[in-house]
């Protein structure tokens, strides 16, 4: 009889029967190489001792053995993708980044999904990069179990899943960068959002025509072209000081204060054309094509023809 063990950490209680069901629907192959097995568990002060028998009508050979240990190790590392990540994720995040809030934790955690799942085409592949990684982890535990008969998951997730941690380590990272910037975007876009619903209307009417990164031009009702410097293309030094294309276009606007902002763009997408919608909001209309954005797109110095 051949008996292999696993221990897992008590806190893991509450995900026992999904252990073994998995182990269960693994282990109805082993019929086939006329294996007969039977799963035990007890529960002792800091673990849960899950105890995995087996036993063959003839003599264990290495096809035995690689099916016993093969669907064992497959049992526990799909066990450790589907139930275990996420808890290992929001570990790291509490006891490691310090971030203790749950929300804030739930909100990193989908930026960290975001970045394991999401290639840089912007296609879902989290079915694969879970199935790569049951077969890595799989392949770890089966090296294992053909030299030891316990394993210790959490010990084992911890000191023997090295490249996995970096992994992790590396999503986790980005993910709360990420979080940072655009938890400063959104305080920033929210302070000009107050700022725009006190001010003085400067300017009726403004036309920006949007032609791509560093080329936005603006017309005021009577499609006068206004501050054609800011269509130069170039970075631009005010006092010494570095100034950002986007922050010096919204200090402009700002300062026209329009009543209403028409936005010429089939770009509704770009970065500039999303915050300019979330700062100006109801004050903002976008025209996707009309003939007078077409004739500047086209020949941005020429006079407007109505």
């Amino acid at each position: 009889m051949k008996l292999l063990q696993v221990k897992l950490p008590k806190e893991d209680e509450r995900y026992l029967h999904l252990f073994l069901d998995i182990l269960h629907i693994q282990y109805k192959s082993l019929a086939t190489y006329g294996i007969g097995y039977n799963i035990t568990y007890q529960n002792e002060s800091d673990w849960i001792q899950i105890g995995c028998q087996f036993w063959v009508s003839s003599e264990y050979n290495i096809e035995i053995m690689e099916a016993i240990i093969g669907l064992t190790s497959q049992s526990i590392a799909e066990y450790v993708v589907e139930y275990k990540e996420k808890e290992i994720l929001d570990d790291i995040l509490m006891y490691e980044y310090g971030f203790h809030e749950i929300e804030t934790r739930s909100n990193i955690l989908a930026y960290i999904y975001f970045t394991l799942n999401i290639d840089e085409l912007g296609d879902d592949y989290s079915h694969l990069r879970k199935e790569k990684m049951k077969i890595k982890i799989a392949e770890k535990i089966g090296e294992f179990f053909w030299l030891e008969t316990q394993l210790f998951l959490e010990g084992f997730i911890r000191f023997r899943l090295k490249e996995q941690w970096g992994e992790w380590r590396y999503a986790i990272e980005h993910a709360i960068d990420e979080y940072l910037m655009d938890k400063e975007y959104k305080e920033y876009t929210k302070l000009l959002q107050g700022f725009v619903s006190k001010q003085d209307n400067q300017l009726q009417q403004l036309h920006i025509i949007h032609k791509d990164d560093r080329n936005l031009f603006l017309y005021n009702e009577h499609w006068e072209r206004l501050y054609p410097y800011l269509t130069n293309g170039i970075s631009l030094e005010i006092s010494g000081k570095h100034i950002r294309y986007e922050d010096l276009l919204l200090s402009v606007l700002l300062s026209l204060a329009p009543s209403l902002i028409i936005l010429h763009t089939n770009q509704e997408s770009h970065h500039i054309i999303y915050t300019l919608k979330k700062i100006f909001k109801e004050n903002m209309d976008i025209c996707p094509s009309c003939p007078y954005c077409q004739r500047v797109k086209i020949l941005p110095d020429s006079p407007i023809c109505r």
